[in-house]
């Protein structure tokens, strides 16, 4: 598996954490008290899975192929694997989609119609996502859980969002737009 995330130490960017940034095509991990950022996300997707614990497990997805890193058709397995060998699979307790969400919405959850989109909120839309990725990322633990855009509400947290991506320490960091 290629780990991405290069690590940014303390002080860098934040007063508070260090900071693992994962590139377009890069799956990584952050512990509970590093913050995790996903640099870029312009015609992107992130997947990130939060850790009972705080800990944090991202894919950062690019149509095209950037540098080395993984495809967008394999990076979700990829995902899983790290996971899995971590045994961290059943300690996810949300699972946040942030990017460009339509345009990623036939690889996530095909969709028929364009009134399907994730990011108008499409109840349907998001469910079908929920379902692929509980499929491709094996988190059975998560089936039929809450989806949605509200973060305190929901398991699957939809949020349409382009530019640098970060997601703080912890367990109840939500993800937020930097500028630098």
């Amino acid at each position: 598996m290629h780990k991405g995330g290069e690590h940014i130490p303390k002080g860098l960017f934040t007063e508070e954490a260090s900071m693992i940034r994962l590139e377009e095509g890069q799956v990584g991990f952050a512990k509970n008290h590093e913050e995790l950022m996903y640099p870029s996300v312009t015609s992107c997707l992130t997947i990130t899975c939060v850790l009972a614990d705080g800990g944090k497990w991202g894919a950062h997805m690019s149509i095209k192929p950037y540098q080395n890193n993984f495809p967008h058709n394999v990076i979700l397995p990829e995902l899983r694997t790290g996971m899995s060998t971590a045994k961290a699979l059943d300690k996810v307790a949300k699972v946040w989609i942030v990017g460009i969400l339509d345009l990623w919405a036939t690889y996530l959850g095909p969709r028929k119609d364009p009134n399907e989109a994730i990011k108008s909120g499409n109840d349907e839309s998001m469910k079908k996502t929920r379902d692929r990725l509980v499929d491709l990322l094996g988190l059975r633990h998560l089936s039929g859980k809450g989806c949605g855009v509200v973060p305190g509400e929901s398991t699957f947290v939809f949020m349409n969002m382009e530019g640098n991506v970060k997601f703080g320490t912890g367990s109840a960091s939500e993800a937020i737009e930097v500028e630098f």
